[in-house]
């Protein structure tokens, strides 16, 4: 489960704004999910990492062919991460480089074909760490604690 809140704040305005980005791929009239994106932190950096993500995904899923239409084996999936890796690295070194520092953390969930499912969460150098079996979970943003942890617990993941 993937959840978001979707409201953003700078000082005293408040906005909507768009978190969780589906990643799928649509091929001879069929659908496939391929992953869900998340995002906390500065909206335009989301944006741009929401589209790497996308980029990644989508450049794999031509690769492979239309005769073999299929969700990312897990070693595939682990290549995606690490490419996606490598291109946000690059833009937050470009970033640093302007004197801005990346306010951002990706998130990024998938079930591979053979039925695994893996959670990344990616910082903001740019560095993906797999949390699909240590914690299980992840939380992003500066307010996890009142709602985030909250959820958990209702979803008995501990204390």
């Amino acid at each position: 489960m993937v959840s978001a809140d979707s409201r953003a704040s700078s000082g005293l305005v408040f906005h909507e704004e768009k978190k969780i980005k589906p990643i799928y791929f649509v091929s001879s009239g069929n659908e496939f999910d391929l992953g869900i994106a998340g995002g906390a932190g500065d909206a335009a950096l989301v944006k741009q990492g929401f589209k790497i993500i996308d980029s990644e995904f989508k450049s794999w899923f031509k690769g492979i062919g239309s005769k073999e239409s299929r969700n990312p084996l897990v070693n595939e999936l682990e290549d995606i991460v690490s490419s996606i890796e490598s291109k946000l690295m690059i833009r937050y070194r470009e970033l640093r480089g302007l004197g801005i520092k990346p306010d951002v953390r990706l998130l990024l969930a998938s079930v591979s074909q053979d039925a695994k499912p893996l959670l990344y969460v990616f910082d903001d150098r740019g560095v993906a760490e797999p949390v699909h079996e240590n914690p299980g979970y992840a939380l992003l943003g500066k307010r996890v604690i009142t709602g985030g942890l909250l959820l958990l617990r209702l979803q008995d993941y501990g204390s």
